[in-house]
């Protein structure tokens, strides 16, 4: 036992979070970035379920949720494997501005994907890639945007 013995709940309680915004495949998803002290953490991103009426609701598609395994490669950048509930599998390369902000960028068969964490939506909206023929709305809450 002893100092050098942290186990999974300090490291919990130790672990930086911040805000993060995922654009894949058209559609906006928002969450968070957890990093542990140990440099490596979780992305755990969601699509907010739209409110729709009965009819329209079994023609409009699930909403997606992501989850990623980040790690540290040096002191500014990053890997994050992203897996989606869509299938989508996405390698994404992270520039680290800060401990816990950054933005990343990826490739999924459909189109490029794009990462941002630990930015005012104003910031972000600056790396962020919107597909060609889009455009991102502001919302006032989280994911703060929405794809048009």
């Amino acid at each position: 036992q002893g100092c050098a013995m942290v186990d999974d709940k300090t490291m919990a309680l130790l672990a930086s979070s911040a805000d993060a915004i995922v654009l894949i495949n058209g559609r906006v998803l928002g969450g968070q970035l957890k990093v542990g002290i140990d440099h490596t953490g979780t992305l755990s991103v969601s699509q907010p379920a739209a409110v729709l009426p009965d009819k329209a609701a079994s023609t409009s598609p699930s909403p997606v949720s992501c989850a990623g395994q980040f790690r540290y490669t040096s002191t500014t950048a990053g890997q994050l494997d992203l897996r989606c509930s869509d299938g989508a599998v996405v390698a994404m390369a992270v520039t680290m501005l800060a401990e816990t902000r950054g933005y990343g960028f990826g490739q999924s068969p459909m189109g490029t994907v794009s990462l941002t964490f630990g930015m005012s939506p104003q910031e972000a909206r600056a790396y962020l890639m919107v597909p060609p023929g889009k455009q991102l709305k502001p919302l006032p809450k989280a994911p703060f945007f929405e794809m048009q």
